[in-house]
């Protein structure tokens, strides 16, 4: 499971506990229907920012993968 692989893999850089949730929460909201206003409604609003941090803005629908990363940095800084 990538999630997993994901939260493995931020765990050998850091023991915080939200910073590894939410590495492996990132990819619920990119792959699923799931969004990041559920998240925020379910989980505290520090966990929710750390999530949307992480979490990829745009979609293939956005374009090519220059269009796309353009639109994630946008998100990145905001």
């Amino acid at each position: 499971m990538y999630p997993q692989a994901v939260a493995e893999t931020v765990s050998s850089v850091s023991d915080d506990p939200a910073t590894i949730a939410a590495a492996g929460l990132h990819h619920v909201v990119e792959d699923t229907p799931v969004t990041l206003k559920q998240v925020k409604a379910k989980f505290r609003v520090e966990f929710s920012r750390l999530v949307s941090d992480v979490t990829n803005a745009s979609t293939a629908a956005d374009g090519n993968r220059v269009k796309r990363k353009a639109i994630d940095r946008q998100h990145s800084k905001s």
